[in-house]
């Protein structure tokens, strides 16, 4: 399986040959520091990431895999692919699904080839909210990465890309309401879902087993009226 690399992950790729430093800040508020060194290094030193226990993980490829197949959907886009531990077992329950999947760390994505193995399957090391990145799909899913994001405007930006890449739907994890609750300095970090961009969007929710911060939220085009 080919692991592809945009310009800009190549970009990236000198950042941390050259020992930039990677640290994320203490605070969760929204402050800006060099994602793709950090997640580069952090999949590098433990060869995967904190989060998306067992429970979660079966619950979204349960919820997903037969979305998509009602659906009838042919390609998944997924953005911030991760280590493929969600995509993996995903993509065992589909057939004859094309799925490209796009993360800005290389290490993230020679582990999730390895767990995906010989599909129908591209990764791409890229960060999916640079300009000259471009990108649709019946299906979209960004799962538990807008949180991630080190800026206000990256996350706007993502939720911008996202609303306007899919055809059928497009799935987003990301905290919900009760996180500020919960974690009053993680409060700034809720999914904003009620953006628009040019057109009404349709959002169904389900919440998440075991992490009721979290909402897995269903995105599809509002239906016109009249």
């Amino acid at each position: 399986m080919a692991i592809h690399n945009s310009p800009s992950a190549a970009r990236r790729a000198k950042l941390q040959a050259a020992g930039a430093a990677a640290g994320r800040p203490n605070s969760k508020a929204w402050t800006p520091y060099n994602e793709a060194v950090y997640w580069e290094t952090r999949y590098a030193k433990a060869k995967g990431t904190s989060g998306n226990v067992e429970i979660e993980i079966d619950f979204k490829v349960s919820v997903l895999a037969q979305l998509i197949q009602d659906e009838g959907a042919e390609t998944i886009l997924d953005l911030g692919s991760g280590d493929g531990r969600v995509a993996a077992p995903l993509l065992a329950k589909l057939e004859d699904v094309a799925y490209r999947g796009v993360d800005i760390s290389r290490t993230a994505a020679v582990i999730a080839a390895e767990k995906i193995g010989e599909r129908k399957a591209k990764l791409e090391v890229c960060d999916f909210l640079d300009p000259e990145f471009s990108g649709e799909a019946d299906v979209v899913l960004c799962l538990d990465v807008l949180y991630h994001l080190s800026s206000q405007e990256r996350h706007d930006r993502a939720v911008e890309v996202i609303s306007k890449s899919f055809r059928k739907f497009a799935a987003i994890c990301a905290w919900n309401e009760t996180v500020g609750t919960r974690f009053p300095v993680l409060a700034t970090h809720v999914f904003a879902h009620e953006l628009k961009f040019g057109e009404e969007l349709e959002i169904e929710k389900r919440e998440v087993p075991n992490a009721p911060h979290k909402t897995l939220y269903i995105l599809r085009r509002a239906q016109p009226t009249g």
